[in-house]
């Protein structure tokens, strides 16, 4: 390390035994896949992806968590299966400034990573929406949580009541 110049972690991350995003923790519904709150994805084997190496999903091969994409950003235990969050950066656009959106593995985000993840908005200004769910009556309900200032918190409020989905 020279001084001045802050030390970055450009190993690159992978996902290990990691399957939060392939267990139903989030919504895909694409031509031959869908996933939803506890409707895992059907190619998801004990070990792991059984269909990784032969012919993965187009959106699975796109799809990078922010653990994976900003490790710099993302201490160890924040990767999903870990910290019972999944963040997906850079999913909108507010003001000019990045909204994440961050979906339970559970039912909720768990409270130390839920203030972990506030502590990241602040720090690196950044809008966030958090997810939550219920099962209302045998029925999927989702939540939506905006954290940011006054004024996001109003335009995700009214994006949500005109029928915008954040995901």
């Amino acid at each position: 390390m020279q001084f001045g110049i802050p030390w970055k972690d450009t190993r690159v991350r992978k996902c290990g035994d990691c399957t939060a995003c392939c267990n139903g923790a989030l919504t895909v519904d694409e031509p031959g896949l869908q996933l939803s709150y506890g409707h895992p994805c059907p190619h998801l084997t004990c070990g792991g992806c059984g269909v990784y190496k032969t012919h993965q999903p187009a959106v699975c091969s796109d799809y990078r968590c922010g653990w994976l994409e900003e490790p710099n950003a993302f201490p160890f235990w924040m990767r999903p299966d870990k910290s019972g969050a999944i963040v997906s950066i850079n999913r909108d656009d507010w003001c000019g400034f990045p909204v994440d959106i961050v979906n339970p593995v559970r039912e909720q985000v768990p409270p130390i990573t839920l203030r972990w993840l506030k502590k990241l908005s602040v720090k690196k200004n950044r809008m966030q929406i958090y997810r939550d769910v219920r099962v209302v009556d045998g029925e999927v309900k989702y939540g939506l949580m905006p954290y940011g200032p006054e004024a996001f918190i109003r335009y995700v409020d009214n994006a949500i009541s005109n029928g915008l989905r954040f995901e």
